[in-house]
Parts: C-alpha cells; sequence; structure tokens
C-alpha cells in the first residue's frame, strides 16, 4: 500500500500528543495575535477640568516594543506552520488507516503480492455440457443417416399404425360390415342400399397389420438403442465437466482461503505499524514546539 511517510518516524509524538501540541500552538497563535493587534503609537492622557491631575488612559507602545513585533509575527507564522504539520501529520495516519480498513483482498493482491509476480485466484466456471446436437454431429455419417431413416421410418409407420391412425380406422370399419354387410340410406323411391364384402380375409388384413407393427417396433426398438446410447454420452460428458469443475473450485477455495489468512494477517500488522509511527517534528519548528509545548507544563 503507498503511504506517505513524510512526518513519521520511529521516535516522535502521538497523534495524541500531537492534537495536544496543536491546541497549545492555537492558544499561542491567538494570545500574540491579540497582543499585536492592540499596538498603538502614541499615549493618552485625561484631565477634569478644575483638577491639577492627569490620568493615563492609553499608554502606547516603546520602541522595544516595537521593534518586537516582527519576532512576534514570526513566533505566530512559525506556530501556524507547526499547526498545519501536525494537523496534516494526523490527518495522513488517519487515512492510511481508513485505507488499511477499506482495501479489499483484490487490492492486496494488486498493490503487495504483485511484487512477488503472483496471479489472483480465479474462480473457475464449469464448462457447458455438450448438446444432443453437438454430439450427433460427432457420429459417423452411417449412423447419422440410420438415425435420420429410422426416426422417419417410425413416424410413418406409428402414425399408419396409431390407434386413431388409418389403418386402424379401417380395421374398425373391416370388422364392422362383417356384422352388417347391408346398409340402408334414404326412404321411398329414393332409398338405396349398399352391400358390403371383404376385400380381403380377416386373416391377411390382420397378418398386414401385425407386420407393419412389428416393423415398427423394430425400427423403434433400434432408434431407442441409439437415443440411449446418445443419452449415456450426454450423461458421462455432464458427469466428467462437473467432476472437472468440482476439482478446480475445490481447489480455488483453498487458494482464497489461504490468501485471505494472509491478507487479514497483513492488515493486522500494517494497523499495528501505522499505530505506532510517531510524529516528526522538522528541525525549522523545534523551537517554536518547544516553547509552545512548555506552555502546557
Amino acid at each position: 500500500m503507498e503511504q506517505d511517510l513524510t512526518f513519521f518516524a520511529a521516535t516522535g509524538l502521538t497523534s495524541t500528543s500531537a492534537n495536544h501540541i496543536a491546541n497549545l500552538a492555537k492558544e499561542y497563535v491567538q494570545a500574540q495575535t491579540q497582543e499585536i493587534e492592540n499596538v498603538e503609537f502614541f499615549n493618552s492622557y485625561l484631565t477634569i477640568i478644575g483638577s491639577d491631575k492627569e490620568q493615563r488612559v492609553q499608554r502606547g507602545w516603546d520602541k522595544e516594543q516595537i521593534d518586537g513585533i516582527a519576532d512576534r509575527l514570526r513566533n505566530i507564522s512559525k506556530a501556524n506552520s507547526l499547526i498545519a504539520w501536525l494537523r496534516e501529520a494526523i490527518k495522513t495516519r488517519t487515512q492510511m488507516l481508513a485505507k488499511l480498513k477499506d482495501m479489499y483482498i483484490g487490492d492486496y493482491v494488486q498493490e503487495v503480492k504483485s511484487k512477488e509476480s503472483y496471479t489472483m485466484p480465479v474462480k473457475p466456471s464449469m464448462e457447458p455440457a455438450i448438446t444432443r446436437e453437438q454430439y450427433i454431429a460427432t457420429l459417423s455419417i452411417k449412423d447419422r443417416a440410420r438415425i435420420l431413416a429410422l426416426e422417419a421410418k417410425a413416424a410413418a409407420f406409428g402414425k399408419f399404425i396409431h390407434p386413431d391412425g388409418h389403418l386402424s380406422e379401417a380395421r374398425k370399419e373391416y370388422m364392422k360390415i362383417r356384422c352388417q354387410e347391408a346398409e340402408i340410406d334414404g326412404s321411398g323411391r329414393d332409398t338405396i342400399l349398399y352391400r358390403h364384402e371383404p376385400s380381403v380375409e380377416l386373416e391377411e388384413m390382420e397378418n398386414c397389420f401385425f407386420a407393419l407393427q412389428s416393423e415398427y417396433r423394430k425400427a423403434q426398438a433400434e432408434l431407442n438403442g441409439y437415443n440411449h446410447s446418445i443419452d449415456e454420452a450426454l450423461l458421462d460428458d455432464e458427469e466428467k465437466k462437473r467432476s472437472d469443475f468440482d476439482t478446480k473450485n475445490a481447489r480455488y477455495l483453498a487458494d482464497m482461503a489461504e490468501l485471505e489468512k494472509e491478507f487479514n494477517a497483513y492488515k493486522d500488522q500494517e494497523q499495528r505499524r501505522i499505530s505506532r509511527m510517531k510524529i516528526v517534528i522538522p528541525n525549522d519548528l523545534k523551537d517554536i514546539y518547544d516553547t509552545v509545548s512548555g506552555l502546557g507544563k
């Protein structure tokens, strides 16, 4: 963490002592300012008419006092410099502690660990599982063509022999006319007689239905086999990627736990170091410091 150490050394004042000296210096400035703001260059006397006595009511400054104005102004400026120095030092320490408190682990890595060529652990993300379409795209031309052919065959045969399909409806009609070979439509002279007779034997029709059903089931079973192998491949891919992610994530969490432990130790150590630093008094301000500090005794 970049720090301004201009104001600090191993020996000097604590922030509490520095604040006390700054307050004394402020009082000193006020007293000195009040003195020179009362400067006058003449004496004033009061005489009551009828009395021969004269009373001095204002004393002007003498030469010695006038010659001391420059020294007073110099002391005021030095005292103000001392106040500014101490206040700035206290402010700097406060900012250093606040910055340390607000420091995030990323800041620690960037400002401190980067000097060790350290790289922040990166949170892993799970690789997306392969989709059904992506997996099928990896199959051979023969397998892909076979799957498409089986899907088309199962769809065509299934639709035709489905309980609501055309063949099933035709079977129902066939069984109906076996029980009712004739139908009458209309009445009177407009009466129409319909006579029906099977065009194939029942056994032949049933054989056709069961043959189609068998071929459909065979195609569907083969298609189901392909679908099962695809589902297993997709599941294997997902499990493998999840296992890889779990391994990487466990390593990431362990690295972050170690880094956080180190980061907290660093903050504790830095806080103690900053708190122990003492505020130094520059050589140019030592005289005024001695003067001001003596006021509090």
